[in-house]
C-alpha cells in the first residue's frame, strides 16, 4: 500500500514495530523459503520511491496519528498472534505456537526443540514449523492433520520438500 501510494503522490510513513522491514515476511515466513536479500530489494525500493520506513516504531493509538498531522492511518498489521489450540497439555513446558517460533528463530534467539518434534496443522506455516525444527536438529519431525493428503492447505510444492526432508506426515 505504502509504494503504490507513494507512486501516486502522497507523502507515506511506515511505521515498522520490530527492528527490521519485512513484516510477518521477514518474521513469518523462514530464510530457507524467503532469503532475506529478496526482503532488502523490496525494501529499497519502496524507499526508493519517497516511502519512509521507521523500524523499532511500534503504534499503540492510530488515531494519535491524525492529531501528529497525518491526513489517514491505513492499518496493517499482519497476523503476528498465532493460536493456541484447545487441548489439553497446551500450556505445558515445549508447547510453541507456530508465530513464535518463526518470529524466536529469525530474531536469533535459542530455540531448543528436541530430537522428537510433532507440528500440529497442514497449512504452509505448519510445514514451515516443521522444516524450522528440522533446521534447529531435531532428528523426527512429524506433521499430524485433521485433513486428507489431497486437501491439505498448504501448496503442494511444500508438502514435497517437506518429505524431501524426512518429515512424516499423518493425515486424517
Amino acid at each position: 500500500a505504502a509504494y503504490y501510494l507513494a507512486k501516486l503522490g502522497h507523502k507515506v510513513t511506515v511505521f515498522e514495530a520490530l527492528p527490521k522491514t519485512g513484516g510477518m515476511m521477514r518474521y513469518g515466513i523462514p530464510v530457507h523459503r524467503l532469503p532475506r536479500d529478496v526482503i532488502e530489494r523490496e525494501a529499497a525500493d519502496i524507499q526508493a520511491v519517497g516511502v519512509e520506513i521507521r523500524t523499532n516504531a511500534r503504534v499503540d493509538n492510530a488515531p494519535a496519528l491524525l492529531g501528529a498531522g497525518y491526513d489517514a492511518v491505513f492499518v496493517a498489521v499482519g497476523t503476528h498472534k498465532g493460536v493456541r489450540l484447545p487441548l489439553k497439555g497446551a500450556d505445558l513446558q515445549g508447547v510453541l505456537i507456530n508465530t513464535d517460533l518463526l518470529r524466536a528463530v529469525e530474531t536469533g534467539e535459542n530455540m531448543p526443540v528436541g530430537e522428537r518434534v510433532v507440528v500440529l496443522g497442514g497449512g504452509n506455516v505448519a510445514l514451515d514449523c516443521a522444516s524450522v525444527a528440522k533446521r534447529l536438529g531435531a532428528k523426527e519431525v512429524r506433521m499430524a492433520c485433521l485433513e486428507q493428503y489431497a486437501a491439505m492447505t498448504c501448496t503442494e510444492e511444500e508438502r514435497t520438500w517437506a518429505e524431501e526432508e524426512g518429515i512424516e506426515i499423518h493425515n486424517g
